[in-house]
């Protein structure tokens, strides 16, 4: 049955930790991080620029 995305919440956006930049020293690592070219282990965007949801695959939808 399909429901809503636990991972994302249904916004279909990657809610891995490397994307926090919500506090002064995230927003610092962040920068540093996509300058260095690091990217997020789960869906392989930058720090500052989420991609897909690795689980729903960006649709926001599970289907179990």
């Amino acid at each position: 049955m399909e429901h809503e995305c636990g991972a994302c919440d249904g916004s279909g956006v990657c809610q891995d930790r490397f994307h926090d930049t919500s506090g002064p020293f995230e927003a610092l690592g962040a920068m540093v991080v996509d300058a260095i070219g690091d990217t997020c282990p789960a869906c392989g965007q930058g720090a500052g620029d989420p991609g897909k949801c690795s689980v729903c695959g960006g649709t926001g939808w599970q289907d179990d």
